[in-house]
């Protein structure tokens, strides 16, 4: 199947294809997130696959994100993006919007490769220290990710 394609309603949930072997979505009425992922449990269709998902919710075991948690960690990466930036670029946080247009202009290699680095190194921190933050490559982290791009766009860089 195809990742993040639709697969029914279940008890309020919305289900999702996670796009890897017995891996599902799972979406609330909240638009909070869950993966679920039956491992090595065994089970042959989809009721029993749900069983497993039934005691897994039952005995609260699933990771939940919800947007707030999505946009708190992505401000909390841009956070780190910047301090870095800002240290890369040899100026103060405050400083910038204008030392980051004036590289646009004057020598926009040197503010790209300033920007990768530090966003290299913000997303590396991230994954590194924070207990709270989703699986590498999940959609979840790919959620932060988004919403870390537009915070970038609103900043202006």
């Amino acid at each position: 199947m195809k990742k993040g394609y639709f697969i029914r309603e279940w008890l309020g949930y919305r289900l999702y294809d996670g796009g890897e072997p017995n891996v599902l979505i799972i979406v609330d009425q909240d638009g909070n997130r869950a993966r679920f992922d039956a491992g090595d449990r065994p089970w042959e269709d989809m009721e029993d696959l749900l069983g497993l998902l039934s005691d897994d919710l039952e005995h609260d075991r699933l990771r939940w994100f919800s947007p707030r948690d999505i946009e708190r960690l992505a401000r909390e990466l841009f956070a780190t993006y910047r301090r870095y930036l800002a240290t890369f670029l040899e100026c103060s946080e405050g400083e910038l919007p204008a030392v980051t247009a004036r590289l646009a202009d004057e020598d926009f290699e040197i503010l790209v490769a300033a920007q990768n680095a530090a966003e290299e190194m913000a997303w590396a921190l991230a994954r590194r220290d924070n207990p709270e933050w989703p699986r590498a490559g999940s959609e979840e982290e790919d959620a932060v990710a988004e919403v870390f791009q537009r915070i970038g766009y609103e900043e202006g860089y």
